[in-house]
């Protein structure tokens, strides 16, 4: 979302969500920005805890958190041999070079996410978001994760929490009680399975963010064990997305905002294709 739409579209439907609880003689910052955000998102969701900081709060999922990882549909275990205070540096430690590497996209992040909750002992290791609980973030490494991993797991989450709010913005599906007939699924960019297209949709948009985030930044695009291989993950995106345009029955479920920024992922793999990124790892 942030390298197909801007920054200044992105700010746009923070701005439109939170402005209901704008005072209209105030200037509009970062902190007015985030805390109408937080108010939007407090009376469309009620029952999610939100942190009482205006900044981000990166923390380690506790007793106070265990309803926030039950909306996301996470089993803890009861032990594990990781060390949480050290994958939580490390989380940090990612946020913050994704700060020093794009002043813009650190501080948009600071303005749509509220919580980042670490935990090791999850039965599924990986990161999550939720449209039920918009702003909250989960990750758990694996042992094989490197700093690439934990960057590119902030921003796969990220693109998923800006399109939930695009989503409040504009309508996303067309008839979203037809999402669960299978006839309907495709192929998903980033799992390669038969998924609903809301959820292929997803993994279009944030596969091509995490190929843009590669290729601006010189990141590695081989042996990244949270993605996998950038020709790989081309490859599978740009089959997603022809297959997904192929079936009137399910392209037709979405509506003309999200086909709109399809079509843009498809003008960037094409580029991304065109500027031999598959030859050149």
């Amino acid at each position: 979302m942030y390298r197909l739409v801007g920054m200044s579209e992105l700010l746009k439907t923070a701005y439109m969500l939170s402005y209901p609880y704008l005072h209209r003689d105030q200037e509009v910052t970062a902190t007015t920005l985030k805390t109408g955000l937080r108010q939007h998102l407090k009376v469309v969701q009620p029952g999610v805890a939100r942190s009482s900081e205006l900044v981000t709060e990166f923390m380690v999922a506790d007793a106070s958190t265990r309803a926030l990882l039950d909306i996301l549909e996470l089993t803890e275990q009861p032990s594990c041999s990781s060390d949480p205070a050290l994958v939580l540096r490390k989380v940090i430690a990612s946020f913050a070079f994704i700060g020093q590497s794009d002043g813009q996209l650190g501080e948009l992040f600071r303005t749509v996410v509220d919580r980042v909750l670490v935990t090791t002992n999850v039965n599924v290791p990986g990161s999550a978001s939720s449209p039920r609980a918009i702003g909250v973030l989960w990750i758990q490494p694996t042992d094989e994760w490197e700093e690439q991993d934990f960057v590119e797991a902030l921003i796969h989450e990220l693109t998923h929490t800006l399109l939930y709010l695009d989503e409040q913005r504009y309508v996303h599906y067309i008839r979203a009680e037809a999402l669960q007939d299978k006839s309907t699924w495709v192929a998903s960019a980033i799992r390669s399975e038969a998924r609903p297209v809301n959820g292929v949709a997803h993994s279009i948009l944030v596969a091509t963010e995490i190929l843009c985030l590669r290729r601006d930044w010189q990141l590695g695009h081989n042996g990244i064990a949270l993605h996998g291989d950038s020709n790989i993950i081309l490859s599978k995106t740009v089959h997603a997305l022809d297959e997904l345009q192929n079936q009137p029955d399910s392209w037709n479920l979405l509506s003309p905002r999200m086909q709109s920024l399809l079509h843009l992922a498809g003008a960037t793999l094409t580029s991304l294709e065109q500027e031999g990124l598959s030859q050149r790892l």
